[in-house]
């Protein structure tokens, strides 16, 4: 559920599940003017979460923290205080918990969702005159709430407001005459003509047309600028297309300081940020970063690394498999055995990050939308002076159950970034460059 806006007509009133609160801890806080009701079975299934260190864990901690502080804070011995409500925000938004008893069905049924099924329905009832919500991440408790008349929606608070199939779509290439593409290419800048100034973003990659002649640039405070990436090879690895020589201009830019690549399967998202990296590593006079610190998700299926069998290198070996094969493309194949690869390159778990610093360090977080938000920002938080962070990833092809299209940490932080922070420039991959038969399967499938 996104967060209501002040000054509708009528003081709504929402119900949340668990696995909102397991999602975000502070949603308690984002309904603004808005009346929060917690059904105690709430409470309760937050206490089966609370061991392990998942993020969903985490997060369970933390929801009965801010609980705990705020029950502490409104002396709940007092009954008016369940009356009244516990205040939540500076707009009047209040808390209140739903402790009455449940009917004998309710309470032995095996389903939970019943449980918030009946407080939806109760809670209705009693207030008939606010409009009533249950806000979830179920999908199927969504659609059975619907069907028995009550609204139901999910927590959007976090989530990404872009259309990705329209952003992905978006124009690129723009026609201009002829006089404006020459003086381009004479002084390296000119100013956007009238008619695509509207259409353009800060930071934005594109191409200006004009019958044969082409010029790449990119919309920098008010201007477009000749990239600063020449075309050539880059660790042995050439462009095949315009966006590859975006996102490499994007990598190999100082001034740029976070890179988003977003595209399908088969793109060279993975080997582009690695070669670009490998170059500003370990080859003289174009030295930036001390090293290449790499992240992949690491859990799947629900397995936490610790319950996997071996040492922490042999947990996550299989994880990082297709940065060795996007190594092998770069260096060959002799360069996963090379000696002093681990002298540049430092694969790393996120479950590892937290209270570490990169300085001067070039960060490629790959199949980044596989990661949440939250876990992006913990990566992010951690950077340093003089460090570059590349974020990879397919935003169409997710494998973490709890993400979507426009809930992963890649999207989100895209559409929040983009136009508006410096030093933050992204680019969209839309050819597969792996093979024809490839192309065909990220296209019809």
């Amino acid at each position: 559920m996104s967060p209501p806006e002040r000054g509708t007509e009528r003081k709504k009133s929402y119900l949340l599940d668990t696995n909102v609160l397991l999602h975000d801890p502070e949603a308690l806080f984002n309904f603004q003017e808005n009346d929060v009701y917690l059904p105690l079975e709430v409470v309760v299934e937050l206490d089966k979460f609370k061991k392990g260190s998942e993020e969903r864990n985490v997060h369970a901690r933390e929801a009965c923290h801010r609980l705990e502080e705020l029950t502490r804070e409104s002396n709940l011995a007092l009954k008016r205080d369940l009356a009244e409500g516990i205040p939540l925000t500076p707009q009047g938004g209040k808390l209140f918990f739903l402790t009455s008893s449940l009917p004998e069905n309710v309470e032995k049924s095996a389903y939970f969702d019943d449980r918030i099924i009946y407080r939806a329905q109760r809670l209705r009832e009693q207030h008939p005159d606010s409009d009533t919500c249950v806000v979830t991440k179920d999908v199927n408790l969504r659609i059975r709430l619907r069907l028995m008349g009550v609204r139901a929606e999910d927590y959007l608070f976090d989530k990404a407001v872009l259309d990705l199939n329209e952003f992905f779509n978006r124009q690129v290439k723009f026609e201009t005459s002829a006089e404006v593409i020459d003086t381009f290419h004479k002084e390296g800048a000119v100013l956007p003509p009238g008619e695509i100034i509207s259409r353009l973003e800060e930071g934005q990659y594109l191409i200006l047309k004009n019958e044969s002649q082409s010029a790449l640039g990119r919309y920098h405070h008010g201007k477009i600028l000749k990239l600063k990436y020449t075309g050539k090879a880059v660790e042995k690895v050439e462009p095949r297309n315009y966006s590859q020589r975006f996102l490499l201009d994007s990598c190999l830019d100082e001034n740029t300081k976070i890179v988003a690549g977003l595209g399908k399967a088969g793109t060279g998202k993975t080997v582009l940020a690695l070669a670009a990296g490998l170059c500003q590593v370990i080859n003289e006079g174009q030295q930036r970063y001390k090293k290449i610190i790499i992240f992949r998700p690491t859990i799947e299926s629900g397995k936490e690394l610790g319950f996997l069998p071996g040492e922490l290198e042999e947990k996550i070996s299989p994880h990082f498999q297709p940065i060795n094969t996007a190594l092998r493309v770069i260096m060959g194949d002799a360069a996963v055995d090379y000696a002093g690869l681990g002298e540049w390159i430092d694969y790393r778990p996120i479950n590892f990050v937290r209270g570490d610093t990169f300085h001067n360090q070039y960060i490629v977080v790959d199949e980044a939308q596989n990661f949440t938000p939250k876990e992006i920002k913990q990566i992010g938080t951690r950077l340093g002076e003089n460090s570059k962070m590349v974020l990879i990833g397919d935003p169409f092809q997710i494998d973490n159950p709890y993400l979507d299209e426009k809930s992963n940490g890649l999207t989100v932080m895209t559409d929040r970034f983009r136009g508006k922070v410096p030093g933050f420039s992204y680019v969209i991959l839309d050819r597969v460059e792996r093979s024809k038969e490839a192309q065909i399967f990220a296209d019809y499938l």
